[in-house]
């Protein structure tokens, strides 16, 4: 590890992983509407309807806090269920948007996080997160007793701007006081790490969520206390 100062990670697939198996539709969700299941996810019409109302989500992620947040998702909901043919009036809408706005318990740590996050601590690495997320991470990665290991959080809804975007490396590099080639990058989306990459930031990929294809221009690693083991072999 004496090469490396800094270590960028992701929060979805890298430290942790949601609970019902979905980052937008959460249990709360599969409670309200029993007909749907997981495997809807997979359908073309849902994903179609899920693309659609994300969209403004997408285009235009800054959000002042988390009353904005549940404005926003109260809008997605309404727009979600009214494309896909499920029965949501307003307090519905906004029963979901506050579930996934306010509910600790939809995001859970990956096993190893703990032991992982420690030992690049005891190796003196300065740790930093660059997530493409909303206003609710702060309190959920304080119920998950994760924030005090970090120095600095580079967060989409701060900047405005979604990973690729050079803003959100630039932000990172700005308050790690090291170079590209002194920092590693971890990530389950092969784009973010070309992202990094093209300022000159080591891409590993993690690979926990099962789902994920592997990308062979990135190492993997499947859990992350695999990052451990792969730079005591370097």
């Amino acid at each position: 590890m004496n090469m490396i100062r800094t270590v960028f990670y992701d929060i979805g697939w890298t430290l942790v992983r949601p609970a019902s198996g979905d980052w937008t539709f959460t249990k709360r969700f599969f409670e309200v509407f029993p007909a749907v299941s997981p495997d809807d996810l997979k359908i073309r019409k849902f994903r179609d309807a899920l693309s659609e109302a994300f969209r403004p989500l997408r285009e235009n992620p800054g959000m002042k806090d988390i009353a904005e947040q549940k404005e926003r998702y109260t809008v997605f909901y309404k727009t979600f269920c009214s494309l896909y043919n499920l029965p949501c009036d307003d307090h519905t809408a906004a029963d979901l948007a506050q579930d996934i706005s306010c509910n600790d318990r939809n995001m859970l740590a990956l096993d190893t996080v703990y032991e992982t996050l420690d030992a690049l601590k005891r190796a003196g690495i300065r740790l930093q997160l660059i997530s493409d997320t909303w206003p609710n991470i702060e309190t959920q990665m304080d119920a998950l007793h994760l924030t005090d290991y970090f120095d600095h959080c580079t967060y989409s809804y701060r900047l405005g701007t979604n990973k690729p975007s050079p803003m959100m490396y630039a932000d990172a590099l700005e308050h790690c006081g090291c170079s590209p080639r002194e920092c590693l990058f971890i990530d389950d989306i092969p784009a973010n790490l070309e992202g990094a990459e093209k300022f000159g930031i080591r891409g590993i990929q993690s690979l926990a969520d099962p789902g994920r294809k592997s990308d062979p221009r990135f190492p993997g690693i499947a859990r992350p206390y695999d990052l451990i083991r792969l730079l005591q072999e370097e």
